[in-house]
């Protein structure tokens, strides 16, 4: 029996040993935390001084200085930085805590010690995360001076900055006892270290992998599947720890949100209990093969021989996999080379890891059942995704099984303004992530009219944005206007059984106009999608800034806000894929909200088209003394002088709706430029053009407006516009709506060889 004395001097002894690791680590948090933060506040208290020198005052300065404690909080904080040295010093910490393990004379110095095997196991692993911590906290405190004396901390800030040394500390003990875990398994150091990488890094190579596969493979998987996949929790301690740090987001000397959502403290208490479960149940199971290790187990690569197959197995299977995509990718061949590179891959993978495991050359061509099992199970893999064998991208929900579904564009880049008014200034959040978060639509119609969507997509071969995929034999496929503008959208079938699936399908408005229109004017689309439909806008309306702007003048609307927002709301109900493609809008509301703090940079801006149909709010607008509801309105011909307009022909281009001026090589490359200035010809022209501005809100994210890309149009005002101060809009060519006199006048214009 071990006397207390004696347990205690091993413990000095195993600490003088490790000594030079302990220094390390120390000297790593001092440049990590104190000098660092040292050199980093010290570089952006310069940089105040600086903008303070230059006569910057007011909420510029305030925000340098809130960037300035950002930065300390994170760097004292979970800071991504920290979690790689946490994981380097777990992996060091273990190895050569260890090390007896893989030397046949220190085994036996080891056991020759009356030191009972737990407590030789508590006194090394335990002196591992007391020095981390012992290494940790000092320079924590240090750090915490060198903040107090840049004036960036506070009481906040400080509470923080404990929270994250505990979970810090909770992350290191997860991802030492997973190091462990690789220890225990091998035989030598080499082996140990690669272990420690595959246990670290397989959970997140595994979700790349099962992403890319489904990404090559299947037409209908989206990002938002793929965002779900690898926001998961994560078991792995080193990836799960490493995300939470790169999410954290950090206002002033607080933490603020997690990754677009402020709620930040589930998603932490989630990680912590992932943390603390690793810890666990790795803890466990080390301990148990520390027990059942044999001692001559010094001289294997794996000190376990009956998991050779199974970590075989594990490891080779998804690396030749990867090497199968790979290959593919460089040749651009789906079949042959697809299963060709995995089957390489495995008969490689296999003969590198059998001379690992047995360090005899004639090992690699040895376990022929385990080889073909490997090339069996990738091969069966890659054929099962490129194939879809699971019906994949062939899944469509059957109606009743449907409780309700969020549908939204892929990438949905005009979204009329957004902001968190709930919270200012601390993040913005896409209207497509909103709508499959929130939307959540239970009427019949919406649902009917997404699957419908969906079918007709399906039932046209999945052809793309370009339409070239569609079947040839489909007879929706084949109509002149069918698949040409076709529009990436994402769907989450909400199932009755409580699952959620995601898809990405295109739809066409050509081919199903009504269905479109459908989802469009569903309440709960409208609502999220439009953030002037929500109860925090109105609450927030009257201290807006709101103009309108007609493509060329904005004019300031004075009147009563919440009645113009009312019956704007009212007529917007009617915005749907029909009124897009009918009209153009004539004019814009833009609502400001100046910033809480005043900086000019930082305002809320939602900008609203208005249509000539929208007749209430017109009428309110006019009654405003606002020239409003007339498109033509924007130009008058008697304000311009003359037009130019320039078309740039490239020897042999060709343009893909076979409207070029000239046949390929009938001209030399070269710029033309035509002049206009008889007033019939300048009204014509102007009756043609659209204001670039107005295009912004004219539902291009649904249906192109026929922007005639061939020309470019300069427009010069009369000397009683200019004296007006008039500006001029930058303005378009529509497609097909482009005078016949201005085509003919530039081929005329050419110069001919």
């Amino acid at each position: 029996m071990t006397s207390k004395s004696l347990y205690w001097a091993k413990w000095k002894e195993n600490i003088k040993r490790r000594g030079w690791t302990f220094v390390l680590c120390f000297a790593a948090m001092f440049l990590l935390l104190p000098v660092w933060n040292l050199i980093e506040l010290t570089s952006l208290q310069n940089a105040v001084d600086k903008a303070a020198g230059y006569g910057i005052t007011g909420q510029e300065l305030i925000e340098q200085r809130l960037y300035m404690q950002s930065r300390f909080a994170e760097n004292v904080g979970f800071s991504e930085i920290f979690a790689l040295a946490a994981a380097f010093f777990a992996i060091l910490f273990a190895v050569q805590g260890f090390s007896f393990l893989y030397d046949r004379r220190k085994m036996d110095l080891y056991m020759s010690v009356p030191v009972s095997g737990p407590k030789r196991y508590v006194l090394i692993w335990g002196n591992g995360i007391v020095m981390f911590a012992v290494c940790y906290l000092p320079n924590l405190l240090l750090s915490w001076c060198v903040g107090a004396v840049f004036h960036v901390m506070n009481a906040e800030l400080m509470s923080c900055s404990l929270l994250a040394f505990l979970v810090n500390l909770l992350a290191f003990t997860a991802m030492y006892q997973v190091a462990l875990l690789a220890v225990m398994l091998t035989g030598n150091v080499l082996t140990a270290l690669l272990g420690c990488c595959v246990l670290f890094l397989y959970e997140y190579a595994g979700r790349l992998l099962l992403s890319t596969l489904k990404s090559q493979f299947f037409v209908s998987y989206c990002r938002a599947d793929d965002s779900r996949l690898m926001n998961a929790p994560w078991l792995s301690p080193f990836t799960g720890y490493l995300n939470l740090c790169s999410r954290i987001w950090y206002r002033g000397g607080s933490i603020i949100g997690y990754s677009g959502d402020f709620k930040w403290c589930p998603y932490l208490g989630t990680e912590a209990l992932m943390l603390l479960l690793a810890a666990v149940v790795s803890g466990f199971l080390v301990y148990f093969l520390f027990r059942k290790r044999k001692t001559e187990s010094y001289h294997r690569a794996i000190a376990f021989p009956a998991v050779k197959p199974a970590l075989e197995f594990l490891m080779l299977v998804p690396f030749s996999v990867a090497v199968g995509l790979i290959v593919s990718g460089f040749t651009d061949d789906r079949n042959f080379f697809l299963f060709a590179g995995a089957v390489c891959a495995v008969l490689i993978g296999h003969a590198l890891i059998q001379l690992i495991y047995e360090r005899e050359l004639k090992a690699a061509v040895g376990r022929k059942i385990l080889l073909a099992v490997c090339m069996a199970s990738a091969v069966i893999l890659l054929g099962v995704f490129r194939f879809d064998l699971t019906g994949f991208d062939s899944y469509i929900p059957q109606k009743e099984k449907v409780a309700s579904i969020c549908v939204t564009l892929e990438n949905d880049y005009s979204n009329f303004g957004r902001s968190n008014l709930t919270q200012r200034n601390g993040g913005w959040i896409t209207a497509a992530d909103d709508l499959l978060e929130h939307m959540n639509s239970t009427k019949p119609e919406t649902i009917d009219a997404a699957l419908e969507m969906v079918s007709a997509w399906q039932a046209a071969q999945m052809p793309d944005n370009s339409g070239r995929e569609a079947a040839t034999d489909n007879a929706e496929a084949q109509k002149s206007d069918a698949w040409v503008e076709t529009k990436c959208f994402v769907v989450r079938y909400n199932l009755t059984n409580g699952r959620s699936v995601y898809r990405r399908f295109y739809a066409d408005g050509n081919v199903t106009p009504d269905a479109l229109n459908t989802l469009m004017q569903d309440p709960s689309y409208q609502k999220i999608r439009y953030q002037i439909n929500s109860g925090e806008f109105e609450q927030a309306v009257n201290q807006m800034k709101i103009v309108y702007h007609n493509g060329k003048t904005e004019y300031l609307y004075t009147l009563d806000a919440q009645r113009l927002l009312e019956t704007y709301r009212r007529e917007f109900a009617a915005y749907d894929y029909q009124m897009i493609s009918g009209q153009l809008p004539c004019g814009i509301l833009k609502f400001t909200l100046p910033s809480e703090n005043g900086s000019r940079y930082i305002d809320d801006v939602w900008t609203y088209p208005v249509y000539g149909e929208f007749q209430d709010t017109v009428a309110l607008l006019c009654e405003n003394g606002i020239d409003a509801g007339q498109r033509e309105s924007l130009l008058a011909a008697e304000d311009v002088r003359e037009i130019t307009v320039t078309y740039y022909y490239y020897d042999g281009a060709a343009y893909e709706d076979g409207n070029a001026l000239f046949e390929p090589g009938e001209i030399e490359e070269q710029q033309i430029v035509c002049t206009f200035d008889d007033p019939q010809q300048i009204a014509e022209i102007l009756k043609a053009l659209y204001s670039d501005d107005l295009a912004q809100v004219a539902g291009e994210e649904f249906k192109s407006i026929g922007r005639d890309y061939r020309f470019n149009v300069g427009i010069t005002l009369s000397s009683e516009a200019v004296a007006k101060r008039y500006q001029i809009p930058y303005l378009f060519f529509m497609k097909g709506k482009t005078p016949a006199f201005v085509e003919k006048s530039i081929r005329e214009a050419a110069v001919r060889g």
